[in-house]
């Protein structure tokens, strides 16, 4: 239930804007993947000290954001986009 929560409002959030969030400088990056890694721990129910290398690869906000923009442009070019 949890997971379904996670994909149903802060991961639809990351694809969402990310025509948007391209624009973040590193900082914010770093701050969005910093709330998303703590968000995974409590949706797994790690504790607060488990390193998020050890629960998983962490996916990457900076990644997520450049291929939905990517996704978006190839939609663009192709005329799916109204």
């Amino acid at each position: 239930m949890r997971c379904v929560v996670y994909k149903a409002i802060i991961a639809l959030l990351f694809e969402y804007c990310s025509s948007i969030l391209l624009s973040l400088n590193d900082y914010n990056v770093q701050y969005l993947q910093k709330l998303q890694n703590k968000g995974m721990k409590i949706i797994l129910q790690c504790n607060y000290r488990t390193r998020i290398e050890d629960i998983f690869e962490a996916l990457s906000i900076k990644k997520r954001i450049e291929y939905n923009v990517c996704i978006l442009i190839h939609k663009m070019i192709n005329g799916e986009v109204i």
